[in-house]
């Protein structure tokens, strides 16, 4: 007892400051999506870490700290119903799974010119519509309730060899609020496509559309 009094008497009384959590960041992580997952703004994420933009590396370390904001009280949990539920919004990428990687294929495959000069074919304009045809729905899940945009974002991606997709980059944000845009950048980042016999991979531009149900 005598101890502890002591203890009481000769300490500061305040709790030791808590040690930020160190986050490494992996493939399809955004911004956005780390400061969602723990609770904190993206704003405190750029102060904490000495960020002035959205751009952050595979293998990054993330300092994250407590915030000033309270975390956001979870949701409660709907009932079950016998409608399908609605497509999720602004949602994260842990529900999808990089594709397989394909053996790349040999080059060149095309002979051009009268000097017969070899060239690689690459993705021909077909597969890529084809890629991108099958898999452009998962971007819903980053589409808001009410979002009607005026201009379809243009995204660049680097398709491998291997047919994974390698980067993915905004080319043009066509107004589209930056939280949605790279949200949909995340999810594109996971689009199987062909392999072909660029050895350094292809890069293709593709503008998404978006037209709000009526």
């Amino acid at each position: 007892m005598i101890a502890l009094l002591l203890a009481l008497a000769c300490g500061t009384g305040e709790p030791p400051a808590p040690q930020p959590l160190r986050y490494s960041v992996v493939r399809g992580d955004t911004l956005f999506l780390i400061a969602k997952a723990h609770g904190v703004s993206v704003d405190q994420l750029r102060a904490w870490n000495g960020l002035e933009g959205d751009l952050i590396e595979v293998g990054q370390i993330i300092e994250i700290r407590e915030g000033s904001e309270p975390a956001p009280a979870p949701r409660p949990r709907a009932r079950r119903s016998s409608k399908p539920a609605p497509a999720p919004t602004t949602g994260g990428t842990a529900d999808l799974s990089l594709p397989p990687e394909k053996p790349c294929l040999a080059g060149p495959s095309e002979v051009v010119g009268d000097e017969g000069m070899a060239a690689s074919e690459g993705l021909s304009s077909e597969q890529v519509r084809g890629a991108m045809g099958a898999f452009v729905h998962n971007t819903l899940r980053c589409i808001p309730g009410e979002f009607s945009p005026d201009a379809p974002l243009t995204l660049e991606l680097t398709v491998a060899c291997t047919g994974r997709v390698s980067e993915v980059s905004i080319a043009d944000a066509g107004g589209w609020p930056d939280e949605v845009a790279q949200c949909v950048r995340s999810v594109l980042g996971f689009t199987p496509f062909p392999a072909h016999d660029l050895p350094d991979g292809e890069t293709v531009r593709y503008p998404l559309r978006y037209t709000p149900p009526e």
